[in-house]
């Protein structure tokens, strides 16, 4: 299937809610999806969007994106998550799939991707999430200017 959800000055808010800078919405989200059942079942999904949010005292934020993904019985990957934008406080951030991001449903225990690597920018600083190698843990390693974290959120109080 295809769909496409357009704004042009998008605003909501309670009937007596008052907003201190109101902002309008300005964009576009689309989509297409897909699902066969010829041999077992596959899926896939793509999509592409790019909003404005403009403020009454005049500041802005944007965000584009587009991503691609496609799945089966036993899990999915993330070919494609790519996104760009800037924010209220003249930040510019960036973050994309660098290799392919692989959720194993066969993996009972983990809650997050099992492999695949995902780059981040904000201004002139970079970060990296790798998930591994396909283990069935719930490890990643952050990469960041330099400094290398490794999280293991098994290990993490609840």
């Amino acid at each position: 299937g295809v769909f496409k959800i357009a704004f042009d000055k998008f605003s909501e808010r309670d009937i007596d809610e008052v907003v201190e800078n109101p902002a309008t919405i300005n964009g576009f989200y689309k989509g297409n999806w897909g699902i066969s059942l010829s041999n077992g079942l596959a899926y896939e999904e793509a999509f592409q969007t790019a909003f404005e949010v403009n403020y009454k005292d005049g500041a802005t934020e944007t965000i584009a994106g587009e991503g691609e993904l496609v799945g089966d019985i036993d899990g999915f990957v993330v070919n494609k998550y790519n996104f760009a934008g800037s924010n209220l406080n003249n930040d510019i951030y960036a973050a994309y799939v660098v290799n392919p991001l692989v959720y194993d449903f066969d993996c009972k225990t983990a809650t997050i991707f099992t492999k695949g690597t995902e780059a981040f920018k904000v201004n002139a600083e970079s970060a990296a999430i790798d998930f591994g190698d396909g283990k069935c843990d719930n490890i990643f390693t952050i990469l960041l200017e330099g400094v290398t974290i490794i999280i293991d959120l098994d290990k993490i109080d609840a």
